[in-house]
């Protein structure tokens, strides 16, 4: 997609609702509306309520925004207004202070840390997959979220002090992660702040889990011990120029993002593979073949991955057809977009999931092919196109903990189990960050 010498690469979306704008067509199908103003043009102008937004088509133009010119832009306000509810985290935050962070918990994602991450893994997978019983249905999504929330909070908090706040988050985390897009989303502040009984719910929820995290804070400063876990790197990590650490709102503020990201996304990605096993016999039979003959029941363990190369495709494939839905920056400066000036203040959003599901960069786009992802197929590839986890520095610093937990839940419940679609049951897909599996039930048929 780009516009040719004389041809205009910025284009306004119609349909626009006086006042509203755009708004009620995003709430109401978002991924469907980012699919068709994809097909307008490289930039598309939509309008959310009194706010003009430029929708980012074009991967040269997406590129620029993200990589080249990444510090001319911050995250927009979509990104300020989540801040009440999930702080100001990596995944809110921009500018020298994003650097900052990143370079404090950067050593916590390093691969000397990883066979402890992924014995973690492989026990929640396991006794999960473990609990199930032959023709069971399953609700796949909470059943998932249930195993990341758990593997994410067990890296995150290693000791017996957390474990009933633990418990407690776990039941409040996928109600404020329901409610959350809603509030970004709405038009005018006012309607986020109505007494509804929603609104209560989702505020309660958010009160009570700072106070759950911060009471888990406290006692590990009290503690002032390192328990080998994310916390305790949190708290210990030091600022190399000026020795300076973190207060406890900036680690209160990490661990809501580690929990969301390592919790949400992967379940989400994980549930989608599983239903995509069950669609094709031939892919599930191949990765079930390839875990047989690798793993032989055993766990995986870190050097596993790469061992894994069926696999790791199937898990790029869903990264594909269910990423980002949507990415928004704001210029912080002047800025030339496809060669036009947008003055500093202006909002771009960007959608990766969109970009993937863009005829014009994969074929077939809506299928489900593994096999796109060969070494043979993707040589010389645009790597601008597929963008799962962000890119330039903004890009997830979670990205390898992301794919490991993937792998090693599939090989965990795969190892046991064929999951099955129910029979008339149809599966919508969700925008919630990730694009999320709506309903999912799955009969759970024995392997072993």
């Amino acid at each position: 997609m780009s516009g040719g010498a004389g041809v205009s690469r910025h284009v306004r979306a119609g349909k626009a609702v006086p006042v509203l704008g755009h708004s009620l067509r995003l709430l109401r199908d978002p991924l469907g509306f980012l699919r068709r103003v994809r097909c307008l043009g490289d930039v598309v102008e939509i309008r959310l309520g009194p706010k003009r937004i430029q929708v980012v088509n074009a991967p040269d133009l997406v590129h620029q925004i993200m990589v080249v010119e990444a510090r001319n832009f911050d995250k927009g306000s979509l990104f300020e207004k989540s801040k009440p509810f999930i702080g100001n985290g990596l995944a809110n935050s921009s500018g020298d202070f994003h650097l900052r962070q990143r370079r404090l918990m950067q050593p916590a994602f390093h691969a000397r840390n990883f066979p402890r991450y992924v014995e973690i893994m492989n026990e929640v997978a396991r006794t999960k997959a473990a609990s199930w019983r032959p023709g069971q249905i399953l609700d796949l999504p909470h059943e998932l979220h249930d195993v990341t929330f758990r593997t994410t909070a067990r890296t995150l908090f290693s000791t017996d002090l957390a474990a009933p706040a633990v418990d407690e988050l776990n039941r409040l985390f996928p109600e404020f992660l329901r409610q959350l897009p809603r509030h970004t989303f709405a038009p005018f502040p006012f309607l986020e702040k109505l007494p509804t009984p929603a609104n209560r719910r989702f505020h309660g929820a958010i009160g009570r889990m700072r106070g759950l995290i911060h009471g888990i804070i406290d006692d590990y400063r009290k503690a002032g011990a390192d328990h080998g876990d994310l916390l305790s790197l949190l708290l210990l990590a030091r600022h190399p120029d000026t020795g300076a650490g973190m207060t406890d709102e900036q680690v209160h503020d990490e661990a809501v993002t580690l929990l969301a990201g390592g919790s949400e996304t992967t379940a989400a990605m994980v549930g989608w593979i599983f239903y995509q096993l069950a669609a094709n016999p031939s892919i599930e039979e191949g990765v079930h073949a390839e875990l047989d003959s690798v793993l032989g029941g055993c766990p995986v363990s870190f050097g596993d991955v790469d061992r894994l190369p069926y696999t790791r495709r199937v898990l790029n494939e869903a990264l594909r057809m269910y990423s980002l839905a949507l990415i928004p920056r704001r210029a912080l400066v002047d800025v030339d977009v496809a060669g036009r000036r947008h003055p500093a203040g202006t909002q771009f959003f960007i959608s990766p999931y969109a970009m993937h599901r863009d005829q014009s960069l994969f074929t077939d786009p809506a299928r489900f092919d593994p096999d796109r992802w060969l070494p043979a197929r993707t040589s010389g590839a645009d790597r601008r196109t597929f963008g799962p986890f962000g890119a330039g520095v903004h890009r997830c610093i979670g990205d390898t903990y992301a794919m490991v937990d993937m792998a090693v839940i599939v090989a965990a419940v795969a190892a046991r189990w064929r999951l099955a679609l129910v029979p008339g049951r149809q599966v919508k897909e969700r925008m919630r960050g990730t694009t999320r599996p709506g309903a999912l039930p799955m009969i759970a048929k024995s392997r072993v």
